[in-house]
């Protein structure tokens, strides 16, 4: 190349102005810097992965200059600047640095890494429900499938649209009829989520409970010393859970026999209550039998009671009254007198077989004294010992 002789002008200024140059300008080497130097081209750890990893960025080495800039490019778009980088999507991923010397920037790029997509979390079937139906009292047992890539993060039981629970099983309780299924929620680690659901079961409500028929007593009548028995009725769908003996409307037993005892004579009834698995009870009362007062026997029933009674049948004639009458005929048979002693048949004074044996005697006597039957008419037909 020939030199401009130096009377040549040359334009050296900025704003195109022209000076002579007469004086050769000597620039030396080196005076003009060279651009930054990768000596070690960046890099990206790991060299392959997938959504879910992280990446790290290697700058590499630079010779005339420092780092200044970083991006990363997944598949040509920028996806950020820091030193590490998680990728949204699948691609191809490169780190490219940026180095400034006075010689100027350098831009580098390092070898693309292979981002692929995550694996979205799958299950190996849907969970299952045994038994494939059952009532509102039955207790229903999930399988559940395994996963992969993910984890299970949530298992449900549903009545319609409602949870009921998320252990392994499951008593659906009182007034949850229905269908019921078990659903399961994986989530992947990109936080993908994936939901499944059983096959439905039928839920139906527990039969109430119910018994075969009324309880019944035996003997169908008795006094108070009598023992009455029962013979309770079967339940169905249910337990029973309370007996009763009443007498009227107060409870006097719940055995299977009872003996009423003194004072409580009535109506007697059996009641039965039962309960069904769902809370329900029912009851059944038996049809009533009647307990009566034990009729007084001549051992044990004296003259002061209102009443006589021989061989337990009521006796219709009033010893008081009897005497009285007597009495009328005079005094001479006092020693027939009957002792009364007091209140209404205590145990004072006759019993009632010595006192109609006093009456007895009495009236033997009565008769052999006016030699003539003492009932016989024409005397009892009139007055105070007339009959009617």
């Amino acid at each position: 190349m020939a030199l401009a002789p130096l009377s040549q002008t040359l334009v050296l200024t900025a704003d195109g102005s022209n000076f002579p140059l007469t004086d050769a300008v000597v620039i030396p080497i080196g005076a003009i810097a060279p651009p930054p130097t990768f000596t070690v081209a960046p890099s990206i750890s790991p060299s392959s992965g997938t959504t879910a990893t992280t990446f790290i960025a290697d700058d590499g080495m630079v010779d005339d200059g420092i780092v200044t800039g970083r991006r990363w490019l997944l598949s040509g778009n920028l996806i950020g600047t820091g030193t590490t980088v998680k990728a949204s999507a699948s691609g191809s991923l490169v780190l490219e640095v940026s180095a400034l010397g006075t010689g100027g920037i350098t831009t580098v790029r390092s070898a693309a890494v292979a981002v692929a997509a995550l694996p979205a979390p799958a299950f190996s079937g849907n969970p299952s429900i045994s038994p494939t139906s059952g009532t509102t009292a039955s207790t229903f047992t999930a399988t559940d499938p395994t996963v992969t890539n993910g984890t299970i993060i949530l298992r449900q039981w549903l009545l319609g649209t409602t949870v009921l629970g998320t252990g392994t099983t499951i008593v659906p309780g009182a007034g949850n009829t229905g269908s019921l299924t078990r659903k399961i929620t994986a989530q992947a680690s990109d936080g993908s989520t994936i939901t499944i659901s059983s096959t439905a079961v039928a839920v139906s409500a527990i039969p109430a409970p119910t018994f075969s028929g009324k309880p019944t007593i035996s003997p169908n009548s008795g006094d108070t010393s009598a023992t009455f028995t029962a013979t309770d009725p079967t339940i169905a769908n249910g337990t029973i859970t309370a007996r009763a003996w009443l007498l009227g409307t107060a409870i006097i037993g719940t055995g299977t026999t009872i003996v009423p005892g003194a004072g409580n004579s009535g109506s007697l009834t059996r009641r039965v209550t039962g309960q069904g698995a769902d809370g329900s009870t029912v009851s059944v009362t038996s049809d009533p039998v009647t307990v009566a007062v034990p009729a007084p026997t001549p051992s044990n029933t004296y003259a002061n009671s209102t009443q006589v009674y021989a061989n337990n049948s009521s006796f219709s004639a009033d010893l008081l009254d009897v005497e009285q009458r007597l009495l009328a005929l005079g005094f001479r048979f006092t020693q027939y007198r009957v002792d009364y002693g007091s209140g209404a048949n205590t145990a004072t004074g006759d019993t009632v077989y010595a006192a109609l044996v006093k009456l007895q005697n009495w009236i033997a006597a009565i008769e052999g004294d006016l030699a003539r039957p003492f009932f016989s008419a024409p005397f009892f037909s009139k007055g105070m010992f007339a009959r009617g």
